[in-house]
């Protein structure tokens, strides 16, 4: 108890004193029957001399609001201070006396108070709970036959409203009837206390900032439910008009509330450092700008947040705003956005926290269904995003790494929309499955490096992909389980709109329509068959051409190609036939056996199966030109084809493979494969040149 400003009277010597802070009676815990628990202090200084015979008294200007009254009181020497807890000498419990008009009587009688001394006085009672009408006790201490009559008046519940501390521990605090204040209305200095509105309605910061409940004394094991907390007064200046406020709060219950806030600035539950409580089942509005349905802040970790209803409509408000926090769940949660510049639900500077089965519509210019800034590693599955005349469904922006998007069904309508923004997003974030769709740009990069994934993303049809810069990569995969990649980057800014027709190991075709002439697109492929050829043509206005045979690599990665797009079009990545297996011998046929310019030669190629050899051609003879033709059959039925040249002074043969293709539905050949023979190096008729395919 704070002693240091009382109010006091005195006569002849005798002096009464009740403490500035308890002539307001505490809210204490409820009872279970509608009725407050309350007390005041009295001390009793006397100076005059020792008395015996002295009568107390108290009279009440509204009896019908107090029952139970009771006395204690101290003879202890108390010069200066009386402890929270009173030594209990005696107790009177009382009733009204409604006889008495508008008073009630009650007198003790034989209270030694001894001359030179403080003795304190108790009185605790009981009170109609949550009453919006303040009353009086008046207290009197008169000695017997000494014309001594020392009165102090104590107001309690002065306040119109019932807000007040919260400060009983292991309680529950319930309404009975509706409550306001001019700014705060409960504070909370206790740890496990229980606010239960039980419906009521709690109208706060009418005239002046201030909280609905207040606990920013980080008291933990808190529950605040069944509260209709209402901020009306869209006027009042300041930034701390929140309907629930807490800083350092742990282990605590914020359910079943539905809360209204109007001001700028204003936010429906605000938690700054804390962690590992539960908001659930809320109805949450927020109407001014910069308002904020739930927002948790610096370190507010491992939270749950479920099945709430938020609804914001100012400009530049958040649903849910998430800053400098990790380890958070977001489950079940219907989030509405409408007005400028806001998102539905906002991670900054965040990690490792779970997005899940949210419903978020967003709308408005400059809004996002979902965004995260420098947010890392941040699991959000099976949400449905949907934005209406917005900016983006998902935007990740400046350094939101290894965050993994599954199962998202994300559309949005607008001239300005986009389905997803990767925006100076860093590295391996992994988006796959689900849905992604916009009325405008279906997937939008600007400077989002090489390794941002797209698995399977419902590209059932025709997508546009907007390349800002030309060191974005578009990597997409349209499997569920396989592992070809296509990876695209563009020659300059601009958009492709693309439309996948075949996708698998054996044929991968697409159709790419550049938004803006003089687009080069480059293309890496891998996951295909290891070590193949593939031919690559694209077809546009009604022309194919073929631009590359590549082969594989080991692990299945086509070597880069980059095809100038005109208009729409189509590009083919198409396997080739197996290529047969042939060797080649050379043999000299006359002597000397030493090498001579002028000696015949003779070739011979054998090939141990017939097949993707129908059409093809080998080609022997100098290594600068002249070479002659060897046609295989359409239907080779032998194993092998020779012929002899005689050099010219040449000292090497070469032998080329020519391979079958088809362009435009005509037969035609590309070199594939070639060897330069060593003539000279020849020391016997027998001996043979071997190369293999």
């Amino acid at each position: 108890i704070d002693w240091s400003n009382t109010k006091s009277v005195s006569d002849y010597g005798i002096t009464l004193s009740s403490p500035a802070d308890y002539t307001t009676c505490s809210i204490s815990p409820d009872n279970g029957n509608g009725w407050d628990k309350c007390y005041a202090y009295v001390t009793i200084d006397n100076k005059f001399q020792d008395i015996n015979n002295f009568d107390f008294s108290t009279k009440w200007d509204k009896p019908d609001m107090v029952r139970d009254i009771k006395y204690s009181y101290t003879t202890t020497s108390q010069t200066t201070t009386v402890p929270e807890t009173v030594i209990l000498n005696e107790t009177t419990n009382k009733t009204i006396d409604k006889s008495m008009n508008t008073f009630g009587a009650f007198s003790v009688n034989k209270l030694p108070i001894n001359y030179g001394t403080t003795s304190a006085i108790r009185i605790d009672f009981e009170k109609r709970r949550w009453q919006e009408v303040a009353f009086n006790a008046t207290i009197s201490v008169i000695p017997k036959n000494m014309g001594i009559d020392n009165i102090i008046n104590i107001e309690l519940d002065p306040d119109v409203s019932a807000c007040g501390n919260l400060d009983t521990a292991n309680s529950v605090y319930t309404l009975t009837a509706n409550v306001s204040s001019a700014n705060y209305c409960f504070h909370i200095i206790a740890n496990n206390i229980t606010l239960d509105g039980a419906g009521y309605w709690v109208n706060y910061s009418q005239s002046a900032a201030g909280y609905g409940v207040n606990n920013s004394g980080g008291y933990d094991n808190i529950t605040v439910k069944n509260l209709n907390i209402v901020q009306e007064n869209a006027l009042v200046t300041g930034t701390t008009n929140h309907a629930i406020y807490s800083s350092g709060m742990a282990n605590s219950t914020i359910t079943n509330n539905t809360i209204s806030v109007k001001d700028d600035l204003a936010y429906g539950i605000h938690l700054e450092s804390s962690s590992t409580n539960t908001i659930t089942n809320n109805t949450i509005s927020a109407s001014g700008s910069s308002g904020y349905g739930i927002y948790l802040y610096l370190s507010s970790n491992s939270n749950t947040l479920s099945n709430n209803t938020i609804t914001t409509s100012g400009s530049y408000g958040y649903g849910i705003s998430l800053v400098s926090s990790s380890t958070n769940t977001f489950l079940n949660n219907i989030v509405t956005k409408s007005g400028s510049d806001g998102y539905g639900i906002h991670l900054a500077s965040s990690s490792t926290n779970t997005i899940t089965n949210n419903t978020i519509s967003a709308s408005g210019s400059s809004s996002d269904g979902i965004h995260l800034y420098s947010s890392s590693t941040n699991t959000i599955s099976s949400n449905i995003v949907t934005g209406v005349n917005c900016r983006d469904g998902i935007h990740l922006e400046s350094s939101s790494n290894s965050n993994i998007l599954s199962n998202n069904t994300v559309t949005t309508s607008g001239s300005s929309s986009s389905g997803i923004y990767l925006y100076t997003t860093g590295t391996n974030n992994n988006i796959t499955g689900g849905s992604i769709i916009s009325g405008n740009i279906d997937y939008y990069l600007r400077n989002a490096g090489e390794t941002n994934n797209f698995t399977n993303t419902n590209f059932t049809a025709t997508r546009q992909i907007y390349f800002y810069d030309v060191t974005s990569y578009f990597n997409y995969n349209n499997e569920t389980g396989g592992n070809i990649w296509l990876k695209t980057n563009v020659s300059a800014a601009g958009s492709i709109n693309r439309t996948l027709s075949s996708w698998n190991n054996t044929l991968m075709k697409w159709n790419d329509t550049n938004s803006t002439a003089g687009i080069t697109a480059n293309y890496n492929l891998t996951g295909l068959f290891a070590g193949k050829s593939y031919s690559i043509y694209n077809t546009s206005a009604g022309a194919q051409t073929m631009y590359y045979n590549l082969m594989t690599d080991a692990g299945g990665n086509l070597p880069g190609f980059a095809i100038a797009l005109n208009g729409n079009t189509e590009i083919k990545v198409n396997k080739d036939s197996d290529l047969p297996q042939w060797s080649a011998n050379a043999t000299s046929k006359t002597s000397p056996q030493t090498y001579a310019a002028a000696n015949n030669y003779g070739f011979q190629i054998n090939w141990s199966a017939s097949a993707g050899f129908a059409n093809a051609t080998f080609q022997l003879g100098r290594p600068n030109g002249g070479l002659a033709n060897y046609t295989i059959s359409s239907t080779p039925a032998t194993s092998g084809i020779g012929n002899s040249w005689t050099p010219a002074g040449e000292s090497q043969a070469l032998w080329q493979y020519r391979k079958p293709i088809v362009i435009n539905g005509s037969t035609s050949q590309v070199n594939d494969y070639q060897i330069m023979i060593n003539l000279t190096n020849r020391t016997a008729a027998s001996d043979n040149f071997n190369f293999a395919r």
